[in-house]
């Protein structure tokens, strides 16, 4: 019968592997869960600004259909209404860049 008082230099090493595995997979899922958060944020706020640039063109629309410019141009709040920034402009909200395209269908 063999008395072992500790553990061999092979069980210390697979310990020492088995731990950096556990501890790398653990940093790796923390740095994805938040790279894919702030991408699922971005992707909401990008979102909701088309949605409010369709419905701010909606509004400009039912407002004066006959004044409409075939153009690119951004919108703004001018007076609580909706309204065209101008022909070629865009608009910059936080990190994104809002145009507004109109072509006669």
């Amino acid at each position: 019968m063999t008395n072992s008082k500790g553990f061999s230099l092979v069980e210390a090493m697979l310990a020492a592997g088995v731990l950096s595995l556990i501890v790398t997979t653990l940093a790796g899922a923390l740095v994805f869960g938040e790279q894919s958060s702030v991408g699922a944020g971005k992707r909401s706020r990008a979102t909701e600004l088309a949605e409010e640039g369709i419905e701010a063109v909606r509004s400009i629309r039912d407002q004066a259909f006959n004044e409409l410019q075939y153009a690119q141009s951004g919108v703004t709040i001018s007076s609580n209404t909706w309204a065209f920034l101008g022909e070629a402009t865009s608009e910059t909200i936080d990190e994104f860049t809002r145009t507004t395209n109109f072509a006669d269908v």
